[in-house]
């Protein structure tokens, strides 16, 4: 709620983009300039899938029943475009809700277009991340005779095999095994750890509660057995697929997205950077940039050497790193 507001003023208003609240007009007002563009962008999106699905309704009965050839016609192929367009304009809110109504499109798409002609599978991933729900990212998107996102609680210390083919490579999805690997192995450092982290708690149940506090993500609270799980082979995991992901960006940057792009180009790069920067933001590591030095580091200080980048490209690489993710990489590099 925000300051000022009195009981009587505490029920939402939205945005024209549907992605805020706010408990009085007034202060929605106020925040008008810092929203505008985006609001009206979103908008503008929004409108558009409105009057594509009114048109669809009254010229075929029940146009959302059938999703056998839903791309391969004219009028439901410009309304999954218009979908797709709006969920890209509400990612860019960096609003919680947008996000959640994003990834719901995204999900939808997916239902409706299970061949994904707009690579919708390429986004959900770091969506899921996002949001924190971890546990229900982990779905072969690539295997269309698979049930409509039929998981439950996988085991994500499950290892990164499908990654070792070069020509199954998808990036986009790397990045998000990556940050679920990370994110995994802080939370069961956090679990081996907790004993210093909280010298004070003596009750289990008070010490599983701090500790979830400071985890990202909803893996160790589902899937408590993760726990027991061999540390070291996750360890080694992680330290695999930040290999991978290192040799692959190293020389990437955040950017505008490229109009096309080949296998393992810099231009493919800078779109999985794209479609997974808001995750990594939601992640003490901060950024995906960062992330590629950070595994860079992590691997040097371990004495590995990463397939492709000579010791000056990682030395160049180290170099340009903040105190902060320098302090990142060798905490990750440290060995029980």
């Amino acid at each position: 709620m925000a300051p000022g507001a009195g009981l009587e003023d505490s029920f939402p208003h939205m945005f024209p983009k549907q992605c805020e609240f706010y408990c009085k007009r007034t202060h929605q007002w106020q925040d008008w300039s810092t929203h505008k563009s985006t609001c009206n962008t979103i908008k503008k999106a929004r409108e558009e899938v409105d009057k594509i699905e009114r048109k669809l309704r009254g010229n075929t009965p029940n146009p959302f029943d059938d999703q056998r050839n839903f791309w391969d016609q004219i009028p439901t192929r410009l309304y999954l475009k218009a979908r797709f367009l709006h969920a890209e304009m509400l990612i860019r809110s960096w609003r919680r809700q947008g996000i959640e109504d994003a990834l719901a499109i995204y999900l939808d798409i997916l239902r409706l277009d299970r061949g994904d002609h707009q690579g919708a599978r390429n986004l959900i991933p770091a969506l899921f991340l996002h949001l924190g729900r971890d546990q229900e990212m982990s779905y072969d998107y690539s295997d269309y005779t698979l049930p409509y996102l039929d998981i439950k609680n996988a085991d994500a210390t499950e290892p990164e095999d499908l990654w070792k083919e070069p020509q199954m490579l998808n990036l986009p999805m790397l990045a998000s095994v990556f940050l679920l690997k990370m994110r995994l192995f802080r939370s069961l450092q956090l679990v081996h750890r907790s004993r210093n982290f909280h010298p004070k708690r003596t009750d289990p149940q008070d010490i599983l509660a701090a500790i979830r506090d400071d985890c990202k993500g909803d893996i160790l609270e589902r899937r408590l057995d993760i726990v027991g799980a061999d540390y070291a082979t996750l360890t080694a995991h992680a330290d695999r697929v930040g290999a991978q992901l290192a040799d692959m960006l190293s020389s990437a940057e955040l950017s505008s997205g490229p109009q096309a792009y080949t296998a393992g180009s810099v231009e493919e790069a800078r779109l999985a950077f794209m479609y997974t920067y808001n995750a990594w933001c939601e992640s003490p590591l901060r950024c995906s940039s960062c992330v590629v030095r950070v595994a860079v580091a992590m691997q040097q200080l371990r004495g590995v050497v990463i397939g492709g980048m000579s010791q000056g490209d990682m030395d160049r690489i180290i170099n340009s790193m903040s105190p902060e993710d320098m302090e990142n990489a060798r905490r990750l590099a440290e060995i029980d």
